[in-house]
């Protein structure tokens, strides 16, 4: 690539030429400067392109008011390829105007005559010739090959900076290669792309290519990472929509704080198809201590970012294992059944490791009660649904206690401590009734979106705090969020084994302490669509 400084000290020797190049006319007479045109007089070569490949380009002169015009090319020997084109209103365009080939910079400059003589003062344009852009500056993410990174992830390099290219002009490509399979990008102008569904332990080859607006591109920038072993579930996409959130004043079961309002989700969004595993538990608890974002006490495991030390996880209720240095998964325990052991702080803290392993922001900032850092809704890693998004996508388009239908009546009119069968939900979850046979995702049919065991089993953690009301009347990307401690939960509202049938209706709305544990799983969501994209 051109040197800068050579590129400068080039120029000011050339600078030296535009007397010799004014002798080759009549001495112009009357006086010299911009102000005797109408428009500022102008050359633009290849429509300021930065870079361009040696050959013919287009030149523009342009200068409103003058009569006449003589163009040039500045080299290192002197001027070169003189020409006086006609100006017809004051402009003129020159379709085939010849650069030679060779890095450096090429300069074209023009002079305008007019106004009875009056000359105006040189003016000039610069381009790269037979050049290509300059490589990314380098990697951001992943800045360290041999830390493992999530399967979905946010690439990110550095722009450039360079004198001869607007960089806004500048678009990339993104190219990775794992496990035999190849993800490529198209060009855009984003510094950052996020691949999905990277096969897990595998090495991964990215490269990321830069083009500039006349079509040269860099050389590649290299850059390698290995995924880690983390199993997450399959993510589903939720379109951006309009529903009826709570419950109609006829539906049994039903409590006073579900009243019906229209909620408007402005973005869609993706979110688990099931709730995390025992498999991805100690890995990813692992990862955190490796990277000092957890520690561990006789209690349990604690926070460990911006000086929280917030109970995640309790060894009187865990089925994980650690020995001070590594986290096992209890052999009593199979790695495909479903976490419930997690508070709600351990399941938030989860979304932010998933993040850093990722490229993608925190989420929560402990220092203002866990409260999201801006808008919940705009987070663009991984995060905890709110409560309406959880809603919106359990019903799945639909408007019934649960997704395939109502709540037999009879079943809420039965002493409330009694468990009484309802065979719509015995169709699609696990509550009282059937619980023997819970502990295992997707064993009953998904909902029309492919989501499963949202009525029943273990709840799901949403972002949300508690409130006793909605906010009043129809809504728009709703969230409640006033650092009280106490969080929503959706799906269930006990322990499986003593969740009542109307407590696993889609309305239906728990409440938690931020700091309990065993009560609850985990499904995650992360903005946007899942697929290979910029962002």
């Amino acid at each position: 690539m051109v040197d800068p400084n050579r590129i400068t000290a080039r120029l000011g020797i050339l600078a030296c030429l535009f007397v010799t190049l004014a002798g080759c006319d009549s001495t112009p007479t009357g006086p010299s400067g911009l102000e005797d045109f109408g428009v500022e007089p102008a050359v633009v070569i290849a429509g300021s392109a930065g870079y361009v490949p040696a050959g013919p380009v287009s030149v523009s002169l342009t200068a409103v008011g003058a009569d006449s015009c003589a163009v040039w090319n500045v080299t290192p020997d002197g001027i070169a390829d003189r020409a006086t084109p006609p100006l017809v209103d004051g402009r003129a365009t020159l379709p085939a105007w010849a650069l030679a080939p060779g890095e450096g910079p090429q300069v074209v400059q023009a002079m305008f005559w007019g106004h009875g003589g009056a000359a105006s003062a040189v003016v000039s344009d610069t381009i790269i010739v037979d050049a290509t852009p300059p490589v990314p500056a380098g990697v951001i993410f992943p800045a360290d090959p041999d830390d493992p990174v999530n399967t979905t992830v946010k690439l990110q390099w550095q722009p450039f900076t360079d004198s001869w290219c607007d960089a806004s002009a500048l678009v990339y490509r993104v190219e990775a290669v794992a496990g035999g399979q190849t993800w490529s990008t198209g060009f855009d102008g984003d510094r950052h792309a996020v691949l999905d569904g990277l096969p897990r332990e595998t090495q991964v080859e990215w490269q990321v290519v830069c083009r500039d607006p006349a079509g040269n591109e860099s050389t590649a920038a290299f850059a390698p990472f290995v995924t880690w072993s983390v199993v997450l579930p399959d993510f589903v996409a939720i379109p951006a929509g309009t529903f009826t959130m709570g419950s109609p004043l006829t539906e049994p079961g039903r409590s006073e704080n579900e009243v019906l309002h229209d909620v408007e989700l402005t973005r869609g969004y993706s979110m688990a198809s099931t709730q995390l595993t025992y498999g991805a538990i100690p890995p990813l608890f692992q990862w955190a201590f490796d990277h000092g974002l957890i520690a561990s006490d006789q209690v349990g495991v604690r926070d460990a970012i911006d000086g929280s030390a917030a109970i995640l996880w309790r060894w009187e209720v865990s089925l994980v294992l650690f020995d001070g240095a590594t986290f096992s998964l209890d052999p009593r325990i199979s790695a495909g059944a479903l976490v419930s052991g997690l508070s709600w702080y351990g399941a938030a803290a989860l979304t932010d490791w998933l993040n850093a392993a990722s490229g993608f922001a925190q989420v929560h900032d402990r220092t203002n009660g866990w409260q999201s850092y801006g808008d919940v809704y705009a987070v663009e890693g991984y995060r905890l649904p709110t409560e309406a998004e959880w809603e919106y996508a359990c019903r799945a388009g639909t408007q019934t206690a649960f997704w395939n239908g109502e709540l037999e009546g009879a079943c809420c009119t039965n002493d409330p401590g009694c468990c009484c069968e309802s065979p719509t939900l015995a169709a699609i979850g696990y509550y009282c009734a059937n619980a023997s046979g819970f502990g295992f995702p997707a064993q009953k049919p998904a909902n029309p979106w492919g989501l499963y065991d949202m009525h029943g089993g273990y709840a799901d953690f949403c972002y949300d705090t508690y409130s006793s009301e909605y906010p009043a009347g129809a809504a728009v990307d709703p969230v409640v969020f006033d650092g009280s401690g106490a969080n929503i939960t959706r799906g269930a509202d006990n322990w499986v084994g003593a969740v009542l049938a109307q407590g696993c209706r889609a309305a239906r709305r728990g409440e938690i302490g931020a700091y309990m544990t065993h009560l609850a799983g985990a499904r995650l969501v992360r903005s946007g669509l899942p697929q290979a994209r910029f962002r």
